[in-house]
């Protein structure tokens, strides 16, 4: 009986996996759904800083223009810091290959928001003569993007960690 009902479970489960006919990867998604973490010089502010810039990606049948807005305000000056970034007003427009390839349903223009990612900054240690400046990362994404049935951003929430590694050099 425990045989049968094991073999039922995995059967259901099997099915369920192969009916999900959505690829969670990057190429599959909008340019912003998956972001590489900024390159910075490893450093805190002293002050509240506030970004708002943009971005146009054009590529692979895609075209994106969206802003950014980041707010950084820092707990600890040059020490622990809070940061917050979204993509905010994102329009799109796509070809049809693209719109068939991810199941959009024939929606090739559209609008959407991205997600919010909320980061604690670390430093771990000073830029001095001899060694860099290193900072420690933790770095929370919501699950609040738009737009998901047009596969522009991934509808589940994530974390990542990583290390900032940034010294100066006197040319």
């Amino acid at each position: 009986m425990k045989k049968t009902i094991l073999t039922f479970i995995l059967y259901i489960s099997l099915q369920n996996a192969y009916n999900q006919n959505i690829k969670y990867s990057s190429a599959w998604f909008g340019p912003n759904a998956n972001p590489v973490p900024e390159f910075t010089d490893a450093t805190i502010p002293t002050e509240t800083t506030v970004q708002f810039t943009g971005d146009y990606y054009f590529g692979y049948g895609d075209q994106t223009k969206n802003g950014y807005l980041k707010i950084e305000v820092p707990l600890l000056p040059e020490r622990v810091s809070f940061k917050i970034w979204t993509s905010v007003f994102e329009h799109y427009r796509v070809t049809e290959s693209i719109s068939d390839l991810r199941q959009m349903n024939g929606v090739t223009t559209g609008k959407a928001n991205g997600d919010f990612y909320v980061q604690t900054r670390i430093s771990l240690l000073k830029e001095n003569k001899k060694s860099p400046a290193i900072l420690l990362n933790s770095t929370l994404k919501t699950a609040s993007g738009t737009n998901f049935k047009e596969r522009r951003y991934f509808d589940t929430p994530g974390y990542y960690f990583d290390l900032e590694i940034g010294k100066s050099f006197i040319m």
